[in-house]
This record gives C-alpha cells, structure tokens and sequence, in this order.
C-alpha cells in the first residue's frame, strides 16, 4: 500500500521533515510570542516599596513602656507605648505590620496611655472615640480598638 505523500508524488520523508519544519518553526513563534508577553507583563509589574524605618524615640510615662520592651522588634514598635503590666494575649511582629492583643488591663486604661504618649512619640492622633484611636506618623497607620474582653492596636506600613 501507498501512503498518501508517495500518491501524491512526494516520498514519507520529505513530508515528515517538512511537517518537522513547520512544527519547528511554530514553537519558534510561540516562544518569541511567549517571551513578547513576559517582557510587557514584567514592564507593568510593581515593584514592591521598601517598608518604611521608624525613626526618632521618647520618654513614655512612668508605668508605660513600649511594645519593643514586651519583645517587638519590627516595625516602630519602640514607639508604641503601652502600660508596663499589659498582658499581650496574641501578637504580630512583622516588618510591615505588628499587632498586640491584649486582655489586661482593661482597654480604656490602654487608651488613656496611647492618648497621652503617642504625640510624645511623633504620632499624629487623627480620629479618636470611646472605643477606637486611629493614629499616624511617616510611612505607618495605626488603629487601637476595645471591645468587651479585649482590645488590641495595629500598626502597618501606610500606602505609598
């Protein structure tokens, strides 16, 4: 029998290189197109902003010390101030954000700290009410909420 290359006068050899020749030039334009494509995808791409170092100190208040005495070491954690006999119950210390949870004292004592030192600290209190603080400096956001059996304060890096 006779494939239908020979039929058509053309030997099975030179239709198999000739098909190899087009599937070799096809995946040469596929990659070229896949490599076009990787190159506009990484022009779009962001690049990821540095987190912002803390600067500066303060004095807190006698019985305040800062989250960094507790332990943080990310972060402008020196210069969060809590009292010295906060009782951190859940915790975050990362480079962009750290997070205190605390179950003692209670949350209105907490307040009353943040209230009175985090001006001193180079905070910027910017929305303040019986159950929740928002605060800021250069490159940080911070937010200090109570509930019933808890309160706890956040601070990440702010959007650039």
């Amino acid at each position: 029998m006779r494939s239908d290359a020979v039929v058509r006068g053309v030997s099975p050899r030179v239709h198999l290189a000739a098909g190899l020749q087009v599937m070799s030039t096809a995946l040469v334009r596929l990659g070229m197109a896949g490599a076009c494509v990787l190159v506009l995808v990484g022009c779009g791409a962001t690049v990821p902003k540095p987190t912002p170092t803390p600067t500066g100190s303060f004095e807190p208040s006698p019985g305040t010390i800062s989250l960094a005495e507790k332990g943080y070491e990310q972060g402008p954690s020196a210069l969060i101030p809590i009292p010295d006999d906060a009782a951190i119950t859940q915790y975050v210390d990362q480079p962009n954000v750290i997070t205190a949870s605390f179950s003692q004292p209670d949350g209105a004592e907490i307040a009353h700290v943040l209230r009175a030192d985090l001006p001193g600290a180079g905070w910027e209190i910017t929305a303040d009410t019986p159950e929740a603080i928002l605060f800021t400096r250069p490159g940080w956001d911070g937010a200090f909420t109570i509930s019933e059996n808890v309160s706890a304060v956040t601070v990440r890096a702010a959007p650039q």
